[in-house]
C-alpha cells in the first residue's frame, strides 16, 4: 500500500507537471518543452515502479522514496519561498524600491503592474517616503523599466519629485547595487516586488547592508511554477557563490 501511495504521488505530479507544460506552450516553447518533459519523465519512472515492484520490490520501494523525497523537498522549497514575500512593520519606510520587470511592447507587463500598483498604495498610505524605480533598457524594447513605471506613477498622481529613477539594472543584483545612490545609511527600506521573489531581493539587500523589508505583489498564477522554478536556482547560487 506504502509503494502504491508513493507512486501515486509521483504519477500526480507528473500528470500536473505534463499538462502545465502544455499550458505553457502558448507562452514559451522552452518552458513548454521542460515542464512536459519532466512530466513525462515522472509518469515513465511511476510506471516504472509500479512494474519493478513485482520483481525487484525493494529496488522499487527505493525508486520511489528516492523521487517522492525529491518531490517534497521541491515543495517544501517552494513554501519557503512563498513565505518570504510575509510582510511585518513596513510602514513609513524612507526609501522604497520598486523593482522592474520585462517590459512587452514598452508596456508594462500584468506582473510589472501588480509591482506598480502596490508602489502606489504604500505611497499614498506612507507620503513621506520616496520611491525608487529600478529597472534598465531590455530586450527589444527602446524604454526602461524604471522610466515606464515612474510614469504610471505620475499617471496616478504620485508627485514626480518622489520619484527617482534607476534605469541601469539588468538583474536583482544590480537593482539593489545601483540603488545604493539614492539610498542613506540609516535609511529605513522597503523593497516592493513579486511575492515569489521577495525572499531572493531581500538575501541580497542585506548582503549589501541594507535596513530592509519586503511587500510582495501577487503574480499571475499561470507563470508561478516558472518562477519558483528560476528562484530556486537563483537561491542556490546565492548560497553557493555570494550572488
Amino acid at each position: 500500500m506504502k509503494h502504491k501511495i508513493m507512486t501515486g504521488i509521483i504519477g500526480l505530479f507528473g500528470l500536473v507537471h505534463a499538462v502545465y507544460g502544455l499550458i505553457m506552450f502558448s507562452e514559451s516553447l522552452l518552458y513548454g518543452v521542460m515542464w512536459l518533459s519532466i512530466g513525462f519523465a515522472e509518469l515513465c519512472i511511476a510506471s516504472f515502479s509500479l512494474y519493478l515492484k513485482k520483481t525487484r520490490p525493494k529496488l522499487a520501494a527505493f525508486l520511489s522514496g528516492v523521487v517522492v523525497f525529491w518531490l517534497g523537498v521541491q515543495v517544501v522549497l517552494s513554501g519557503v519561498i512563498m513565505a518570504g514575500s510575509l510582510s511585518f512593520n513596513t510602514a513609513k519606510a524612507d526609501k522604497v524600491i520598486v523593482l522592474g520587470y520585462a517590459l512587452k511592447d514598452n508596456r508594462a507587463t500584468d506582473t510589472l503592474f501588480n509591482r506598480i500598483t502596490e508602489a502606489y498604495e504604500y505611497a499614498e498610505d506612507n507620503p513621506d517616503s520616496k520611491l525608487i524605480v529600478t529597472g534598465g533598457v531590455t530586450g527589444k524594447n527602446d524604454k526602461s523599466e524604471a522610466e515606464v513605471m515612474k510614469n504610471i506613477l505620475v499617471s496616478y498622481g504620485i508627485d514626480s519629485i518622489r520619484v527617482f529613477e534607476e534605469d541601469q539594472a539588468k538583474s536583482t543584483i544590480e537593482n539593489m547595487r545601483f540603488c545604493q545612490d539614492f539610498i542613506a545609511e540609516d535609511d529605513k527600506v522597503v523593497v516592493i516586488t513579486s511575492n515569489y521573489h521577495c525572499l531572493r531581493a531581500k538575501t541580497l539587500a542585506k548582503k549589501m547592508g541594507y535596513n530592509v523589508k519586503t511587500i510582495g505583489a501577487s503574480a499571475p498564477l499561470k507563470l508561478l511554477m516558472n518562477q519558483l522554478f528560476l528562484e530556486k536556482i537563483s537561491l542556490i547560487q546565492i548560497l553557493l557563490f555570494g550572488v
